[in-house]
């Protein structure tokens, strides 16, 4: 997975893991789920399979973390990977690839979201600098 796509689509899966996190959390009758997940589309419902006939295959103790690693993966990957790719396709017109793999994650956002904090004391400055010429 590519580390600009963790930046722009994070996903905090805390409430996914929840109920699964122990192993002792039998959910055996307690769970009634399906190897699907539902998402709304232009106002209608829509279920998506997470694997292939994933409606017809119930969440059990025994395959609850492949089912975890199923909806994790629809929603960090194949939800938005037409998007993804678009987006990629685009950014990769302007850089080259081996210029964007030299930056880390937390600098690639820098460069391209800026700071998210602005120093007024430095704005100002920089107004003023550029105002003169």
């Amino acid at each position: 997975m590519s580390i600009l796509f963790l930046i722009f689509f994070p996903l905090s899966v805390g409430s996914l893991l929840n109920p699964f996190s122990y192993r002792d959390n039998d959910i055996t009758d307690v769970l009634d789920e399906t190897f699907t997940t539902t998402e709304e589309r232009f106002g209608e419902l829509v279920t998506i399979d997470l694997k292939p006939g994933g409606e017809d295959i119930p969440v059990t103790e025994d395959n609850k973390k492949d089912y975890v690693d199923s909806v994790v993966a629809y929603r960090i990957s194949r939800r938005v990977k037409e998007q993804f790719d678009a987006f990629m396709e685009g950014l990769l017109e302007l850089i080259p690839r081996d210029l964007v793999n030299v930056f880390d994650e937390r600098e690639l956002e820098l460069l391209i979201g800026g700071m998210s904090e602005i120093d007024m004391c430095v704005f100002c400055f920089s107004v003023e600098s550029s105002t003169e010429h």
